[in-house]
């Protein structure tokens, strides 16, 4: 599985030199478990947890750890599995669940578009690489389901969970409704103009012989990755690259220079170095798409506006959010008894000090415009055995199989072969 290159020079530039992108990092039994696979859940995973690895490489590097160890223990348990002839999945369960999983990662991303130009594959594509993946994820679910079913608690542990893990039962989040509308901050045509014309002089330079590309590279471009190398991306097989990338490379001949291209990232400038068979070795200028003041204050002006507009019309209001999560899939929409405790925490804190039957103000999260009505809020009291036995005794019971599972897996290790390579 091909994490894209972009990716790796834009979010993992932090890795020490001698980190290779891809190479074995544990074997379990006959199966070996690549770096690239478990960079590519990491990556995704940290992107729901909102961890930014380059400014947060610690937060990071538990998430990678994490993943591997969920890797080993699924091969593990795939290796019973597979003599136990009751455990299997249907086609339907698992395209179902890539559907749901895919669905996710589409508002994680913002739009399908730029979930397929990030990852460098279609959607039917995605499936495709992640399919043995979620069939191997039921499979052990499944399997647990079979091993552990039957496993039950009575009165006395049940008490005894309660009073032992005080910290698993926090008083229960207050569950709000609310609408919250997000503009992304985007850069106007007059910024995209500039670079554009900016590349265009750095290519006209480059070849009237007066900047070679490799120096201008070192000097503009924004790719950390690779402006240390004079924009060298070493050689790449078909597939492993932005499509817009790709497409404007292929099509070039050896030594000759692209005009600009727009990607996700930006503007790109590409020269092509060499070419065999499907592979192709080029270099790259990158100068990023970040908005700029006038972006921003253009962006909080519209906002601005629509507030008035919709001021004393909260369902109005509530009914555009709804339609612009519609169009532009990202977190706007109607929220009703949610619990903002899985929001970031500075959302959070918005919409609980915000007052019942209010506007907050317009305010800058990252790089999008957000403004939030809150309808209600209702408190909810802590939990208590007395009030909440059935909920308590469903966490005892499903700690309880956790708790016997990892034993199991521990303990099943022991009969395979396990190692794990440094990384």
């Amino acid at each position: 599985m091909i994490i894209l290159l972009f990716f790796i020079s834009f979010v993992f530039c932090q890795s020490t030199s001698n980190t290779h992108v891809d190479g074995v990092v544990a074997i379990v039994g006959n199966n070996v478990v690549l770096k690239s696979d478990v960079l590519e859940q990491s990556f995704m995973l940290a992107k729901q947890k909102n961890i930014n690895p380059q400014t947060s490489p610690g937060l990071f590097e538990k998430v990678f750890l994490s993943v591997l160890d969920e890797k080993i223990n699924r091969l593990v348990v795939l290796a019973a599995a597979s003599n136990d002839s009751l455990v299997s999945v249907s086609y339907e369960e698992i395209n179902s669940t890539l559907d749901e999983r895919i669905e996710g990662f589409v508002s994680i991303f913002g739009s399908k578009e730029a979930l397929e130009d990030t990852m460098g594959m279609k959607i039917n594509e995605i499936k495709a690489e992640y399919w043995k993946t979620v069939e191997e994820e039921l499979l052990v679910e499944r399997f647990r389901y079979f091993r552990f079913n039957d496993v039950s608690v009575n009165k006395q542990e049940v008490v005894s969970f309660f009073n032992s893990n005080p910290d698993s039962f926090p008083i229960p989040p207050a569950l709000s409704d609310f609408s919250i509308l997000e503009k992304k901050v985007t850069v106007s045509k007059n910024t995209k103009d500039s670079l554009y014309l900016f590349l265009k002089g750095v290519k006209d330079s480059v070849l009237t012989g007066s900047l070679s590309f490799g120096v201008a590279a070192e000097k503009y471009s924004q790719d950390p990755g690779s402006k240390n190398k004079g924009g060298n991306l070493g050689f790449t097989k078909r597939g492993s690259l932005l499509p817009v990338y790709e497409k404007a490379a292929f099509l070039l001949d050896v030594g000759e220079i692209s005009n600009p291209i727009e990607s996700v990232f930006g503007f790109h400038l590409i020269k092509l170095l060499d070419r065999v068979g499907e592979k192709i070795k080029t270099q790259h200028i990158l100068l990023s798409l970040n908005a700029d003041d006038l972006d921003l204050t253009r962006t909080k002006n519209s906002t601005n506006e629509l507030l008035d507009i919709y001021f004393y019309d909260p369902g109005g209001f509530d009914s555009l959010c709804v339609i612009n999560q519609r169009e532009e899939r990202n977190l706007s929409g109607y929220y009703k008894d949610f619990d903002i405790s899985v929001l970031p925490k500075d959302l959070q804190q918005k919409i609980s000090l915000l007052k019942d039957f209010s506007f907050s103000d317009v305010f800058v999260r990252e790089n999008s415009v957000f403004v939030i009505y809150k309808h209600k809020e209702q408190k909810r009291s802590p939990l208590t055995l007395k009030n909440n036995w059935p909920e308590i005794e469903t966490f005892a019971l499903n700690h309880k199989r956790y708790e016997l599972f990892s034993k199991w897996v521990e303990e099943t290790k022991k009969t395979i072969y396990v190692k794990t390579f440094s990384y």
